[in-house]
Formats: structure tokens, C-alpha cells, sequence
């Protein structure tokens, strides 16, 4: 039965329900994903940073995508969302790592240009888009980027 059929299901709830299982179900990942996390995850220390909610967790679970990372930081559990510097710091702090010497991979412009602000140095990924400088179009692409 759907949620809003339930007997004493308020509209909060079923906003509460939606907001915390959204979009899971259709999640799928693009076919460089998964080889390319295997590739570096046994050279580098990997955190995530996800304006998500909290059933982006889910997926990294779904898709055991989580034995790759050491912390996925999801922001709406945490209060604070990229680009806000906050978010960075926050992952930072808790992974241990200085910003100059972490990189970070999002595909979103004003993320690429708050993690440089930081120090860190910011790729953006833009799949889709035509071959270019200083950004990837696939993530396997990583490797002419790495520290």
C-alpha cells in the first residue's frame, strides 16, 4: 500500500519518507565507475562529499561502493552542503587530511572552485561535454590528474 494510504499517515510523514528514500531505487552507475574506484582505491585514501539524501547512503551500500571509501559524508544529515567551506573542512578534519593534499573530483563548478578556494586541488568531471583542459569527461580519466 502506498504511504499516503496508510491509516493515520500524515503529509509529513509521507514528505519525511520520500525525502529519505528518494531516488535509490533508480541510482545506476556509469561503466568507468566501478574499474577506475578499483584502480585507485589500493594508491590512495578515498572519502566522499555528496549533496545527497540520506538515501545516497543506501546506494553506496546497494552497489558495494562503500569498501572503496573510507567516509561518505552526506550532506543533508549533516546540516551543511557543498560549496559552503564548512562541509569541506568538516571531511577534511575527520579524514585527517590537509587541503593541499587532497584532490577533489565533483561535477559541479562552484564545488571545483570552493574545493580550490580551500587549497585542495579541484577537478571538475564533466561527462558529456567535449575533451578539454583541466577537466575530465570520464572519470577513468583520472590518472593525468592525480597528486
Amino acid at each position: 500500500a502506498a504511504v499516503n494510504q496508510l491509516p493515520g499517515a500524515s503529509d509529513a510523514l509521507v514528505d519525511e519518507l520520500f525525502h529519505l528514500c528518494h531516488f535509490v531505487t533508480d541510482f545506476v552507475l556509469f561503466d568507468d565507475v566501478l574499474p577506475t574506484l578499483e584502480k585507485i582505491s589500493v594508491r590512495y585514501r578515498m572519502a566522499v562529499i555528496s549533496n545527497a539524501l540520506p538515501s545516497m547512503d543506501w546506494a553506496f551500500d546497494r552497489f558495494n561502493l562503500r569498501r572503496y571509501f573510507e567516509r561518505v559524508f552526506i550532506s543533508s544529515p549533516m546540516g551543511v552542503a557543498k560549496p559552503d567551506p564548512r562541509i569541506f573542512r568538516m571531511a577534511l578534519v575527520e579524514v585527517g587530511c590537509a587541503a593541499e593534499r587532497t584532490m577533489f573530483v565533483d561535477d559541479k563548478p562552484r564545488n571545483v572552485e570552493a574545493a580550490n578556494v580551500l587549497g585542495m586541488k579541484a577537478i571538475g568531471l564533466y561527462r558529456g561535454m567535449p575533451s578539454g583542459s583541466g577537466y575530465m569527461t570520464r572519470l577513468s580519466e583520472i590518472d593525468a590528474f592525480l597528486l
